[in-house]
């Protein structure tokens, strides 16, 4: 299941049992340091 979001970048389709939204999805895909734990750096 999920959703789509949208701004002024486009839309992403989202899995609907996350708690975030667009922007971080738009982080996760863009930038490697998305999805490290802060303990890591």
């Amino acid at each position: 299941m999920t959703r789509i979001e949208k701004d002024s970048l486009g839309s992403r389709t989202i899995h609907k049992n996350t708690y975030y939204g667009i922007h971080t999805q738009q982080a996760i895909e863009n930038f490697k340091i998305s999805g490290q734990k802060i303990s890591h750096s």
